[in-house]
């Protein structure tokens, strides 16, 4: 549980995290492609910080959001708060993938197709869009197949990066669902091996559900900035194991990473 965002606290927090990299406004604007000034005008609070960019900076600056907001723990009555901001189901995807993730995903017409429209605004986050018609169960059962998933993958390369886990963590530790001792254990050894659910069918019921997937590890994999040929490979074999056509991983392939490839 965090305390209030107060923007004197933010401002100052955005100077510290960036003098800590040791880097000026002017370097960050080049990493992150900003107009000159900008930055400048964030952290004058002449610019309201988005969520977006709060995790671009976060992840240029090596730390949590909560450290470059300038929050603190304290009593519960701020958990909402925090758990909005922190949630993967809030964000969608971390770093800078994050906005050009939702807007490809939404895309996929098999995605459009399950949610019944070829054109729509997005309410809530896409994991939220996309699990709306399940029961609880079902959810339950889905968000796990999704975090072994992750979890395989971000082992796959042996080469675990902070953005990958942040990405894990903000999921396991912000999601509706209480995981058990027994269920975070398993998620955990996915971490080891190659991870391929045996009830697709049972757990993944619909193909939205399982292209959701495939947009997802691939956001994880350039999360980031770098997809491993082991990491690629593993999302193939995924598709494969989850009956996914290879026009339609193709057509995903391509439109998640058109701007990094």
């Amino acid at each position: 549980m965090y305390s209030t965002l107060k923007e004197n606290q933010l401002l100052e927090s955005l100077v510290k995290r960036r003098k800590l990299r040791g880097l000026t406004q002017k370097q960050v604007e080049t990493e992150l492609g900003l107009r000159s000034l900008s930055l400048y005008d964030y952290e004058k609070g002449r610019l309201k910080l988005s969520v977006e960019m709060a995790v671009q900076l976060a992840n240029l600056y090596h730390c949590r959001l909560e450290e470059l907001l300038g929050l603190q723990l304290e009593e519960p009555e701020s958990e909402a708060f925090a758990a909005e901001l922190l949630s993967l189901s809030k964000l969608g995807v971390v770093g800078e993938q994050q906005l050009h993730f939702t807007k490809s995903m939404f895309t996929d017409p098999v995605i459009l197709a399950e949610m019944g429209a070829m054109e729509f605004e997005l309410q809530g986050s896409p994991l939220k869009v996309i699990t709306e018609s399940l029961t609880e169960k079902q959810k339950r059962n889905f968000q796990l197949e999704l975090l072994k998933y992750i979890n395989s993958l971000i082992g796959i390369d042996q080469k675990v990066t902070n953005e990958e886990l942040f990405f894990r963590d903000s999921l396991l530790e912000n999601s509706e669902v209480g995981w058990s001792e027994a269920e975070k254990n398993s998620i955990n050894r996915a971490l080891t091996k190659e991870y391929f659910g045996k009830s697709v069918d049972k757990h993944i019921p619909k193909k939205a559900l399982r292209h959701f997937i495939l947009w997802t590890l691939f956001a994880v994999a350039l999360s980031d900035k770098e997809l491993d040929h082991r990491e690629l490979e593993y999302i193939e074999k995924v598709a494969t194991h989850l009956a996914i056509k290879k026009s339609d991983f193709e057509f995903i392939k391509r439109n998640i990473m058109g701007k990094e490839r």
